[in-house]
């Protein structure tokens, strides 16, 4: 029997999506819009059709259109499949807040007479 070997259809390796079995409730400040604004435009980068993304990630290529647009926020597991299919690394970076900057204004401002 011949060795399988790796082609460009590569199948999603289920140990890369064990985030969806921590179920943690995600704030995301981002308009839907934007977002799928940068998807469209990983998308061209990599040279794909939509239709070809959606076939990789396993997926209609209505729904892929449909989070390209914005109406929709893409899941965690999406995004992995999304990353996936384009041969792309999906990279999450979570930060502590900005630091406020020291208001220039008095809290009790004094009263001109």
């Amino acid at each position: 029997m011949p060795k399988k070997t790796p082609t460009a259809e590569a199948e999603l390796d289920p140990d890369l999506l064990t985030v969806r079995a921590l179920r943690l409730p995600i704030v995301v400040e981002m308009p839907t819009k934007p977002f799928g604004d940068m998807l469209r435009t990983a998308r061209r980068i990599s040279s794909r059709t939509q239709v070809e993304v959606s076939k990789k990630m396993q997926m209609t290529q209505g729904y892929l259109a449909t989070l390209e647009s914005g109406r929709v926020l893409p899941t965690l597991e999406t995004l992995a499949r999304f990353a996936g299919a384009l041969g792309w690394e999906l990279s999450i970076t979570l930060e502590p807040p900005r630091a406020r900057r020291p208001s220039t204004r008095s809290k009790n401002p004094t009263k001109k007479r």
